[in-house]
């Protein structure tokens, strides 16, 4: 049966066909190479993490770690074919997928290749001729009728897509391996399109150098400039891209409109975003939800996607956008929210503990008591609203251990890719929980609440790893109750290809 997510607006409860249901899973983009990702890849292949753990009832070394734990090893592969990993992710348990629709570009050889919304011509992309010039050649097709089949094979299998529209981190100019570009190759930046003059009025424009600002704060600053409401020009281009995807999905039921990825402002003394930098951010959320809701009441109103937000502080140490969003009674749009993702899992900064584990205590509050207290915030803020919890941005505080022969081992946990031997219920202290916590204790405890109350919270894991799918399924099976589900037939087993390549379709795929 067809996918048809709603959701009850006196609760926040998900429903697909009227039943409550429990969303969790991983990401994936179905433009490029779909990859196994975020190992630590040598030129060799990957390195292997050995690292170290406090173990409670013991001494500890002078750095405060001991007890090798050796994490399992991941390569970089591409699936056999987007339905193989979609046919896979189901296998083991789970039923959604985060997608970026705008998130970088890939390079060989110095060129943009893979799939992206606008054509490109003479090394520019056609963002003018499709926006100015009403140019339907200028759109590339073939991005379109891949997002539309994808949506459609996921649906198929009973699998939501959160599709993200923007992403903050297209404004980057972070050094990035010469195989992946942000704003050097965006289509954002007015100097990369076919009307560089019309882009200036058009899309990001700022000064961004002679003002000592280091490359984060110019993308930030960059950002704020992509969420100025007051830029009409902007935002009518931002406006045409959202209906252009809303056209391409319609009237698939699986889909969920993500707004924008981690927005961040400068607002500081000589950027000044407004006098709440929370109410700037929440203004353009606020626009985005209309674009969508417009869209589908000028076409039949039979169908809406559902819409989440992605709660971000718009400056260190804001109040999150949602929460003045929420708190904001003109600005009407967050009644047609739907789901709120909270960021580093629980949305919470990395906190300090009572002890010292491998030489720091400033760990990630990604703890059961961190999580029960998020969803405990969250319902006393944003009754009506689901509740997702993601992965993404966990690395915030990457933490570093000794690792064999005095070397020292940076530990990433975002994807779940290292395995810390915490059981699902053994209890420790806060400090050791934080430490020791991974891809299982929070799909485990995340959706212990899911499970609970089905349809209010619902789990999205950073990452297309098969380990990680398999982790979140057994994770899910054991908050019911119940045993893992078997291991899928060998024939989802990825094929090893090169980073940067299309995979190979084996079958035909649907445009």
């Amino acid at each position: 049966m067809a996918m048809l997510l709603t959701r009850e607006r006196s609760t926040g409860t998900i429903r697909d066909n009227g039943t409550s249901i429990v969303l969790c899973g991983g990401a994936a983009s179905p433009f490029g190479s779909i990859l196994e990702y975020w190992g630590q890849l040598l030129e060799n292949g990957v390195q292997p993490f050995v690292v170290t753990f406090p173990q409670p009832g013991a001494d500890p070394n002078p750095d405060g770690c001991f007890r090798d734990h050796t994490s399992p090893q991941l390569l970089p592969r591409a699936w056999r074919s987007r339905t193989a990993m979609l046919d896979a992710l189901k296998a083991y348990g789970c039923n959604l997928l985060r997608v970026f629709l705008s998130n970088g570009v890939t390079l060989a050889n110095g060129a943009v290749t893979g799939l992206y919304p606008f054509a490109r011509a003479n090394g520019a992309w056609r963002v003018a001729a499709a926006i100015r010039d009403n140019d339907p050649t200028a759109w590339s097709q073939p991005w379109f009728d891949r997002l539309r089949s994808f949506v459609a094979d996921a649906d198929a299998r009973g699998v939501a897509l959160q599709l993200c529209l923007f992403s903050f981190h297209d404004m980057r100019n972070t050094p990035q391996p010469v195989t992946f570009s942000y704003w050097p190759h965006s289509w954002w930046n007015p100097a990369q399109i076919d009307a560089p003059e019309w882009g200036k009025a058009n899309l990001v424009s700022v000064n961004t150098e002679g003002q000592g600002l280091d490359e984060r704060m110019k993308a930030r600053l960059r950002s704020q400039d992509f969420l100025n409401t007051g830029r009409l020009g902007l935002m009518a281009v931002q406006k045409r891209i959202v209906e252009k995807v809303l056209a391409a999905v319609k009237p698939y039921g699986n889909v969920i409109v993500e707004l924008i990825n981690e927005p961040q402002l400068l607002a500081d003394t000589a950027h000044p975003a407004a006098p709440d930098p929370g109410v700037y951010q929440a203004r353009w959320l606020n626009l985005a939800t209309g674009w969508i809701t417009d869209w589908c009441a000028r076409n039949g109103n039979d169908w809406r996607p559902l819409i989440s937000a992605n709660a971000a502080p718009p400056v260190d140490g804001a109040a999150l956008d949602v929460d003045t969003w929420a708190a904001r009674g003109e600005l009407a749009g967050y009644a047609e929210l739907d789901a709120i993702s909270y960021h580093g899992l629980t949305g919470y900064p990395a906190g300090s503990v009572g002890e010292a584990h491998c030489g720091t205590t400033h760990l990630p509050r990604y703890d059961r008591d961190s999580i029960q207290a998020r969803v405990t915030e969250h319902g006393g803020r944003h009754r009506g609203k689901a509740l997702v919890f993601s992965t993404d941005a966990v690395l915030d505080a990457p933490q570093t251990y000794p690792g064999t022969s005095g070397t020292k081992v940076t530990l990433y946990r975002r994807d779940g890719q290292v395995r810390t031997t915490l059981g699902y219920d053994e209890v420790v202290s806060i400090g050791t929980e934080r430490a020791r916590n991974d891809l299982d204790n929070w799909a485990y405890r995340v959706l212990k609440h899911a499970f609970a109350r089905p349809g209010t919270v619902h789990f999205q894991n950073h990452s297309s790893v098969k380990l990680s799918f398999q982790a979140i399924g057994a994770a899910a099976a054991a908050a019911q109750g119940a045993p893992p589900p078997p291991p899928p037939p060998d024939d989802y087993e990825p094929d090893l290809e090169p980073v940067g390549r299309e995979p190979i379709e084996r079958e035909p795929l649907r445009v």
